[in-house]
């Protein structure tokens, strides 16, 4: 447990890493645009990064410390990742924001295969030609398949196609060409066939592939949003470290304390 522990935090400490000096939007927890920065500076030892007021735009004037705020960019270099920060402000200029960091997620291309829980109904097209068609329920996605809920039964290698009306509100649709890689009945006894099926894509076009990772990033970072929003117990937390933080640096002080952990 120890290890995979240490081994997660290698691997957030690399994938900030590799996005410094990377230009992102810095949001706040309701998604909205609070200004466009670049990542200038990662100190690993107390978990913080600093952002910088990109070009033309400013920071908001309204800001307070301790609050929860999210940056969204794209790191340097291969693999290029999808990169969501999750923080809260704890120090801020005219010219940059300094943000301690809580929560770090990410999508890269062809190597994570993380499953993000959904909820959409779609049309499943097969057979010869896939002029067949009918209804069914997608349970998760993710960068390298999808799994669905069909009454229909079909084999391990079938090439079906996946109509999906959308995965966010407003959400663009897609058609997805995928292969059938293992199914399972998983309706109750004394009910009809309920088929969970396990598939993976074919060929993605590039400018699909981004959007369906941007998608799936997005779907993560709303999950993440809901359950913090639903735990009182963190939100008490959230307020007295504010209040301790407060009373060692007062408003927009610079520093460090290994006393508070956010």
């Amino acid at each position: 447990m120890g290890q995979d522990v240490e081994q997660d935090k290698v691997i957030q400490q690399e994938v900030i890493s590799s996005c410094v000096g990377a230009v992102g939007e810095v949001i706040s927890q309701e998604n909205e645009l609070l200004f466009v920065g670049r990542l200038e500076d990662y100190d690993p030892q107390y978990n913080d990064i600093q952002m910088w007021v990109y070009k033309g735009d400013q920071v908001p004037q309204w800001a307070s410390c301790m609050m929860p705020v999210k940056v969204q960019l794209c790191s340097k270099g291969k693999p290029v990742r999808q990169v969501s920060i999750r923080g809260k402000l704890f120090n801020f200029t005219l010219d940059y924001w300094k943000i301690k960091i809580e929560d770090v997620i990410f999508c890269e291309e062809k190597r994570r295969a993380f499953r993000q829980p959904v909820e959409v109904n779609a049309v499943l097209h097969w057979g010869p030609g896939q002029k067949f068609q009918g209804k069914c329920t997608l349970e998760d996605i993710s960068m390298m398949g999808i799994a669905f809920h069909s009454p229909l039964k079909l084999q391990p290698g079938s090439e079906v196609r996946l109509a999906i009306p959308q995965l966010l509100e407003e959400g663009p649709a897609y058609e997805l060409a995928c292969r059938v890689v293992a199914g399972r009945n998983i309706a109750k006894e004394g009910e009809p066939p309920l088929w969970r099926y396990g598939c993976e894509y074919g060929e993605l076009d590039p400018q699909v592939e981004t959007q369906l990772c941007k998608d799936i990033f997005l779907l993560q970072s709303q999950r993440m949003n809901r359950t913090e929003s639903t735990s009182d117990s963190r939100a008490l937390c959230t307020l007295v470290r504010s209040v301790r933080f407060l009373a060692v640096y007062g408003m927009g002080t610079e520093g460090h304390s290994d006393d508070i952990v956010l």
